[in-house]
């Protein structure tokens, strides 16, 4: 393993141990056996470090939203595919949860999302939104909003409930999920309407 990815692991493994507090230079320097330096030569901010944790969820959620492309045109479904989408956005969430909470928390201190995350994060909606639009029909700006709503409230959900992360009662997660998700979007073609 190269020392960059020593240092990825290290950092990783004090969040999910420690909680986002435990994260300093010098803690991912000693877990990793590596020298400070060596981790701010990878890393010159902080910042950076805790936005490079974050990668394997945004690989997941580029990997999710190409597969629901791929399915699209062979599901029967269609509703079910992108209702399905959204909870699998939610699992992965779930599982890096405390690595996204970090980084929440980091974006809500500086007061923007780091720059080489907005185009990503703003094409991710783009595609969510074609792929309503496509799916059930409406206005792509106005899924556009929805599905904005919708990343809120799935990674939002995430973040702020134990029981989801522990799987306990994650049925009754999902079947809330669901049902908001459907509302939202039975929301979205009732206003295209009037």
């Amino acid at each position: 393993m190269d020392t960059h990815d020593k240092i990825l692991e290290a950092a990783q493994q004090l969040v999910e141990e420690q909680g986002r507090h435990s994260l300093s230079f010098r803690k991912v320097a000693e877990r990793a056996g590596v020298s400070v330096g060596s981790v701010q030569y990878y890393f010159s901010a902080m910042e950076q470090l805790v936005d490079a944790l974050t990668d394997p969820w945004h690989e997941g959620l580029d990997r999710i939203l190409r597969e629901t492309m791929v399915a699209l045109p062979a599901a029967e479904d269609r509703q079910e595919l992108l209702v399905e989408m959204c909870l699998r956005i939610h699992r992965l969430a779930v599982e890096h949860r405390e690595l996204l909470l970090t980084r929440h928390l980091d974006t809500l201190q500086r007061g923007e999302l780091l720059a080489r995350r907005r185009q990503p994060a703003f094409r991710a909606l783009e595609q969510g939104a074609k792929m309503a639009a496509a799916l059930v029909g409406g206005d792509p700006e106005r899924w556009r909003l929805t599905m904005m709503g919708i990343e809120h409230l799935l990674v939002g959900f995430a973040l702020s409930d134990r029981a989801a992360e522990t799987g306990s009662d994650a049925a009754a997660v999902e079947a809330f999920l669901r049902d908001a998700i459907l509302g939202m979007g039975r929301r979205a073609l009732a206003l295209d309407e009037s």
